[in-house]
């Protein structure tokens, strides 16, 4: 039985988790009102809010007539700890992918130079669609320091993970990282990449990850708002 202080936030965090841990699978019908009031001893009420709640962030979805469903393509990250995205997307059942768009040794701007306190001349920029089970879900541009990362090639980087090459390759170890998130409107480019017909809003995250108080990566990523949701928990 549910404790009453919870009510329906707790409902929805224990569906949320079956929906993270895989216990539901993606596109499964989850039990019913009726099923869910006996199962946690809750009032149609409480159950209909926490599946309503749900429905709005995008985890499950209504059918007329046949019930609620699992939502197929929409993942959820926490950001209460360092992640991969590829760890993420392995986690959930799916197979995560990479399209390298770019990557090359550039002239470091002032901007870049100033976000990653690095005074070197050059810089890696690495531009990448990143996919799960071969459907675009984020775009992103990586600058990452030449003085950790020295001889990194496009060979190696279309080989292994990134952040596998970092750590294993080059045993470099991140200390933290930091992230910042707003909503925005992709350009037409973006848009086109990440296949999405018509212009909505997406999450722009900016990832500053240290390895030994340096930057070790910049990263600015554009999620699809449909596709992904950031989850943090206040304590």
């Amino acid at each position: 039985m549910i404790k009453q202080k919870t009510k329906y936030c707790k409902l929805a965090d224990i569906i949320k988790k079956k929906v993270n841990d895989g216990e539901y699978s993606l596109g499964e019908k989850i039990l019913t009102e009726q099923k869910l009031m006996e199962k946690y001893q809750l009032s149609r009420d409480t159950v209909r809010k926490a599946v309503d709640h749900l429905v709005k962030e995008k985890y499950l979805y209504k059918l007329q007539g046949s019930g609620t469903f699992v939502s197929e393509e929409f993942y959820s990250q926490s950001l209460l700890k360092f992640y991969s995205f590829t760890e993420e997307m392995i986690k959930r059942g799916k197979v995560p992918s990479s399209e390298i768009i770019s990557f090359e040794l550039v002239e470091a701007d002032e901007k870049v130079q100033k976000k990653m306190a690095i005074n070197s001349k050059e810089i890696y920029k690495l531009i990448r669609l990143r996919l799960a089970d071969k459907k675009p879900v984020m775009y992103e541009t990586t600058y990452l320091n030449p003085n950790l990362l020295k001889n990194l090639s496009l060979k190696v980087l279309t080989e292994k993970p990134l952040y596998d090459i970092i750590r294993k390759d080059y045993k470099v170890n991140f200390d933290r990282a930091v992230e910042k998130f707003k909503a925005v409107i992709p350009t037409e480019d973006i848009l086109e990449k990440l296949k999405m017909s018509s212009l909505r809003a997406c999450m722009e995250l900016e990832r500053y990850t240290y390895s030994q108080n340096e930057v070790l990566e910049y990263t600015k990523s554009i999620a699809r708002g449909d596709k992904l949701t950031f989850e943090i928990e206040l304590k």
